[in-house]
């Protein structure tokens, strides 16, 4: 079957996320397994690449904290996930200007590599072996052998 990494990534976070928080019968978990074994080999790429913006990520919230509108207590405020603030600092938007054109490029390459497309083949799972409730079935829906 041929996926986008992106897809598969979050199939691969919903497997793990399924598998650590719910008990499932063990020829399910099994078979969920040996997927999520073939997910990680395919998105081995991803993981050097998300160091970039990783690093990206932290450079960007350290700036917000620094611009930030301050609390009583000298501490970033934040509202809805939303730093207070730095939307109206001129000297942020430089600062963070620079910062985007300095990771431009590792950050396009990530995003082209999200949309890149992946050869995967699944290990098929009968219906009838799949527990009766799972919120958001759909995702799983490659792994479905309905015979």
């Amino acid at each position: 079957m041929l996926i986008k990494l992106s897809k598969l990534q979050s199939l691969g976070n919903f497997i793990t996320a399924y598998l650590n928080n719910t008990y499932v019968p063990v020829k399910f978990a099994y078979a969920m397994a040996k997927n999520q074994n073939k997910i990680d080999r395919e998105l081995k790429p991803i993981a050097a690449a998300s160091k970039a913006l990783s690093d990206f990520m932290k450079k960007k919230v350290d700036l917000c904290n620094k611009y930030a509108d301050k609390d009583e207590k000298g501490k970033p405020m934040v509202v809805n996930n939303t730093y207070v603030g730095v939307d109206t600092s001129i000297e942020f938007r430089k600062q963070f200007d620079v910062l985007q054109e300095e990771y431009a490029a590792p950050l396009k390459d990530m995003e082209d590599l999200m949309e890149s497309e992946v050869e995967i083949e699944f290990h098929m799972i009968p219906l009838k072996d799949f527990p009766e409730k799972i919120p958001g079935m759909s995702i799983l829906f490659p792994l479905v052998k309905e015979n």
